[in-house]
């Protein structure tokens, strides 16, 4: 789904998509669960 996430990059809050976070914590070797 596109819901938005606040998320603090380098002291910067930034809003990502889910997409992006899972693709994000993929690429970081992390565990994503969820649907």
């Amino acid at each position: 789904d596109w819901m938005w996430y606040i998320v603090v990059v380098r002291g910067e809050l930034v809003g990502v998509t889910d997409d992006f976070l899972v693709r994000y914590l993929c690429e970081n070797n992390a565990e994503v669960g969820g649907g």
